[in-house]
């Protein structure tokens, strides 16, 4: 994992490690205050079991297991910015949208 982590950019590192985290917290609060407006939502456990599974996921599963084709986004096409990434890689970008507002409003 070490020589995959030494392989990013900082630029890489950063949208890996810290954007893509944030963003996905903050698609996760607009589907949860979108259900708390609804049903009154489900308490503040829901949010952190949610940033508990960001964060395994983001720093766990993505490095090591090379879940979400971390490799072949971060580090094989490292050069790319974040559009070109977001446009060659839609489907992984739309699971990381879609995912964590479904999440929020029935977390």
């Amino acid at each position: 994992m070490k020589e995959k982590i030494a392989k990013l950019t900082p630029k890489n590192r950063f949208i890996a490690f810290v954007l893509l985290p944030l963003y996905q917290s903050v698609m996760f609060t607009i589907g949860y205050l979108f259900s708390f407006n609804i049903s009154g939502g489900n308490g503040i456990w829901s949010f952190v079991g949610f940033l508990l599974v960001t964060f395994f996921v983001c720093f766990i599963c993505n490095p090591v297991f090379n879940a979400f084709e971390f490799d072949n986004i971060y580090i094989e096409n490292g050069d790319l910015t974040i559009r070109e990434k977001v446009e060659k890689f839609k489907g992984i970008f739309i699971i990381f949208t879609v995912a964590p507002i479904i999440m929020g409003i029935y977390g």
